[in-house]
């Protein structure tokens, strides 16, 4: 029988420790490297140049700092080139901080009170969402029609091979209505003149 996480210990994917553990420092959990796959794979947004001036981050301090607070403190800092950038997914990597580098999760961080809140911004900078924890964090984007175009458009990129964004709008507007399912898109697109056809 398969083995159920216990209730309130977050959903999907997102929450389990193989996507948890890739996705964090060997030390530390780490809200950009989640938030990041969550912007780039799941609202398909373009990750930003790193800037050459990057301030190094710091190493844990268990008890002292969550690590929250070290990343805002480096990556939301006034007056640098970090704040712009990471604003659009750090916000959104904050859900997953009730889970530790290997994706267990924790009421708390070596003591100190866990801050899971963030907001999920739009391609224009607009606010989406805002949510506390990773359940409230998934569900948010699980209800943007965004979210369906970016799987629908990876869904054409596997069949494929090669992107074909001329694709993917109908396919996501039924999944997004719930009137198709994963395994009717992939059906769909096998029927695709691409599909079969080669010039």
């Amino acid at each position: 029988p398969p083995v159920m996480p216990p209730a309130n210990r977050g959903l999907g994917i997102h929450a389990q420790g193989s996507f948890l553990a890739t996705h964090a420092n060997s030390k530390a959990s780490s809200p950009t490297l989640r938030g990041l796959f969550a912007f780039l794979r799941v609202l398909c947004q373009e990750k930003p140049e790193v800037p050459p001036d990057v301030p190094p981050l710091g190493e844990p301090e268990p008890g002292v700092r969550t690590t929250r607070q070290r990343y805002e403190e480096v990556h939301a800092r006034p007056n640098t080139s970090c704040a712009g950038c990471h604003s659009l997914f750090d916000s959104i990597g904050f859900g997953f901080e009730h889970f530790d580098e290997v994706g267990r999760y924790r009421a708390d961080e070596v003591g100190l009170p866990v801050d899971a809140s963030g907001e999920v911004l739009g391609p224009s900078g607009e606010p989406l969402f805002a949510f506390n924890g990773e359940e409230e964090l998934v569900q948010g984007l699980a209800a943007q029609e965004i979210s369906y175009q970016c799987f629908s458009a990876y869904l054409a990129l596997y069949a494929f091979g090669t992107p074909q964004a001329c694709l993917g709008p109908s396919s996501a507007d039924e999944l997004y209505a719930g009137t198709k399912g994963i395994t009717r898109a992939f059906a769909d697109l096998t029927a695709e003149p691409h599909f079969t056809q080669r010039r």
